[in-house]
This record gives structure tokens, C-alpha cells and sequence, in this order.
């Protein structure tokens, strides 16, 4: 039974990985890519970055991590294991 409850788990895990990256490459695409235009392949890797380091970890909230930035949620995190 347990071993049941364990793979359920695992499948469930992979299932809401599959969510968030599907969630996220549509957010990159709505929120940046779909608002630039692109002539060489370094260009979108450049912008593509800059999105990810100055928006989308630093400062848009997400209802994955209780409306907070990721930036945000990883700080809170840390200080909660660095005090147990």
C-alpha cells in the first residue's frame, strides 16, 4: 500500500512539474518574446535571460509561492532551515 501511495506521489510530482514549465514558457512568450523582434539566435538567448533575472525571479509574483517572488520565496526559505 505504501508503495502505491509513493509512485501516486511521484506521478503527481511529475504532473505539476509538466503545469509549471508549460506555465512558464507560456508566460515568457505573452509577457516578452511575443512583444520582440529577434534577427539572431544570441539576441533571444540575451533577452530571453534578462527576462528571467530581472522580471520573472525578482519581482513578478506567483500564486505557486504565496504571491511572493521567487527571489522572495527562496530568501524566506533559507531563513526558515538556517533558524531549525
Amino acid at each position: 500500500m505504501i508503495k502505491a501511495n509513493n509512485l501516486f506521489a511521484r506521478r503527481k510530482r511529475r504532473f505539476n512539474i509538466t503545469t509549471y514549465s508549460e506555465s512558464f514558457f507560456k508566460s515568457l512568450k505573452i509577457e516578452w518574446v511575443n512583444k520582440h523582434s529577434y534577427s539572431l539566435r544570441l539576441e533571444v538567448e540575451l533577452s530571453v535571460f534578462q527576462w528571467i533575472e530581472t522580471w520573472y525571479n525578482r519581482r513578478r509574483m506567483h500564486a505557486t509561492f504565496e504571491y511572493k517572488s521567487i527571489e522572495e520565496f527562496e530568501i524566506e526559505m533559507f531563513n526558515q532551515n538556517v533558524a531549525v
